[in-house]
């Protein structure tokens, strides 16, 4: 699970980089739309991480 939570932790910060940064307007949309849904499931990642770790 460690690796899912990284690799969703880059994956925010590259999208939160485009949602501030880009130039192109679809760019922004397109990170802005699917940011929440990121956040969303590396939250579950951790609550999965947390509960395997329990084990």
């Amino acid at each position: 699970m460690n690796e899912q939570i990284t690799a969703h932790d880059e994956t925010i910060t590259n999208f939160e980089k485009a949602a501030s940064g880009a130039k192109d307007g679809d760019v922004k949309g397109f990170a802005n739309k699917y940011l929440s849904a990121l956040r969303t499931h590396r939250q579950h990642a951790t609550e999965v991480k947390t509960v395997t770790d329990a084990f």
